[in-house]
């Protein structure tokens, strides 16, 4: 097995409303959670070593981990908040701004 340690986020992407207003959609994220997810998706044996919340974000990875088939035995689990990553753009380049 592939073991993956490091962040599972939470990655807040830009998008505009119908109305034409800004917002965000709430997209799964961090180093270690894709990784072990795209090599659970071609078929190796991959967990995941990281922290998540309980919170909505929390099971949206979970289910994420789940339907990719990743080993999640060593995830801790905690009632604290998900880490939120806000992503900008300008002209094509990204930053981010964290709430952790």
């Amino acid at each position: 097995m592939t073991l993956c340690c490091g962040e599972a986020l939470i990655d807040m992407i830009p998008v505009s409303a119908v109305n034409g207003t800004q917002g965000f959609t709430p997209c799964n994220g961090g180093a270690a959670l894709n990784t072990a997810i795209t090599l659970a998706r071609m078929g190796a044996s991959a967990g995941l070593l990281a922290g998540l919340s309980r919170d909505p974000f929390g099971r949206q990875i979970v289910a994420a981990l789940d339907a990719a088939g990743v080993d999640r035995t060593r995830v801790v689990t905690t009632g604290r908040p998900i880490t939120l990553a806000f992503v900008h753009l300008d002209g094509g380049e990204a930053s981010y701004t964290f709430y952790d």
